[in-house]
């Protein structure tokens, strides 16, 4: 089931769901329901784009899913190209989980930044198997400080590539 959540407003009307890699449209709109939950009976892994819309038809940004951020679904394949989720939660409080997908073994970093480009903390740093992995961030720099209220950057590179996702701290 991709988990769409409860609507956070009784205005919200609908939700739609795409799945990636491409720009969501017509030709790879899953469903555009009522409700707020979806069930993928394809039986693959999939990654998936989601919308909400309010009552007066107003669309938020589509959020990015990843295969394991579904739920009521046991992992049944192996990542088919490296993937970095969404900070969870973000905005960060008390600290943040970092999920990602690797489709072979392979050396991995994982490194968090301040937006002035400063290195604040690394995560992780050697050799990753396949599969999809998640690393929790506490919030803290690399001495052991929390962090002060700002927007962060966490960036993951594997394979040649460099994917960065962005999060705000509020302390």
């Amino acid at each position: 089931m991709v988990p769409t959540r409860s609507p956070t407003s009784p205005a919200t009307s609908s939700t739609a769901v795409a799945r990636r890699p491409s720009t969501p449209g017509p030709g790879n709109l899953v469903v555009s329901q009522p409700d707020t939950g979806y069930t993928d009976h394809s039986g693959e892994p999939r990654y998936y784009k989601l919308r909400s819309v309010d009552v007066h038809g107003n669309e938020s940004g589509f959020a990015v899913l990843l295969p394991t951020s579904t739920s009521e679904v046991p992992g049944t394949g192996l990542p088919a190209q490296v993937m970095l989720g969404p900070a969870q939660p973000n905005p960060v409080i008390r600290g943040a989980e970092f999920r990602f997908g690797l489709p072979r073994e392979g050396r991995v970093s994982l490194v968090l930044f301040d937006q002035q480009g400063r290195r604040v903390r690394e995560l992780l740093s050697g050799i990753v198997p396949v599969g999809e992995h998640s690393m929790s961030w506490d919030g803290r720099d690399h001495a052991g400080r929390l962090v002060p209220s700002g927007l962060y950057f966490c960036r993951l590179e594997a394979e040649g590539l460099t994917l960065t996702r962005r999060l705000a701290a509020i302390h």
